[in-house]
């Protein structure tokens, strides 16, 4: 669980933007069997409101894509779910992968939230990130430069830690690897991707801690 960085040079930024792209779409174009080719996946950013659903401790509507967290109807010293990733049933994050690179806290004047925390689909923690101090960097803004990537059709929840129950303003930046086809979708000028090899060197990772953490091993048996 690394939590943030925050004193990246905008190489490294834009390095870390552009890998995860690559990422997203590479886990998208080999768990997605209606993807042909590497061409036809595409990376884009993530939606609030086209690709999570409101957890049940936020009072945010899910209607428009804008990141409030409303938590005024929250518990203090508690997680509150902000956020489900929730791909069965059709869910909002059904056919996609996705990525989370960007922590940015916009909360005025003062937050109160001092960690995010990404849970999978059976509450095993993902990761946990540190939000205390975070608005004296450049921006409020942290980067958590190992990413957390939600594989295709893996549900999970996103919350945060609350020292008091009020309306927070974070932006959870990161992208969405999904087919070509989908309506909000822009094909990228450059194909993300080279070839189907490519593909699977860069998903293989992802795909496999996904696999385990779905399936952990039974009690007094490893894993392999």
């Amino acid at each position: 669980m690394p939590g943030i960085a925050a004193q990246l040079t905008e190489q490294r930024k834009q390095q870390l933007g552009a890998q995860l792209r690559r990422t997203v779409a590479a886990i998208a174009y080999v768990q997605n069997n209606s993807i042909q080719t590497p061409t036809g996946v595409i990376a884009r950013d993530i939606l609030p409101a086209d690709d999570l659903t409101p957890g049940p401790d936020n009072g945010w509507n899910g209607m428009n894509n804008e990141w409030v967290q409303d938590f005024s109807a929250g518990a203090a010293n508690a997680y509150n779910t902000a956020y489900m990733i929730e791909s069965s049933g059709g869910g909002n994050a059904a056919d996609k992968v996705l990525g989370f690179l960007v922590v940015r806290n916009q909360t005025q004047p003062q937050s109160a939230a001092t960690q995010v925390q990404f849970l999978n689909g059976t509450g095993a923690v993902l990761d946990i990130c540190q939000m205390q101090g975070l608005e004296s960097e450049p921006d409020a803004t942290g980067y958590i430069v190992d990413f957390v990537i939600y594989t295709l059709n893996e549900d999970g929840q996103i919350g945060f830690y609350m020292e008091q129950a009020q309306q927070e303003n974070i932006i959870l930046e990161g992208a969405v690897g999904e087919a070509a086809t989908n309506t909000l979708s822009v094909p990228p000028a450059q194909p993300l991707l080279q070839n189907e090899q490519e593909a699977r060197q860069i998903a293989q990772p992802y795909v496999q801690m996904a696999q385990q953490a779905s399936h952990p091993p039974a009690q007094g048996q490893s894993g392999h």
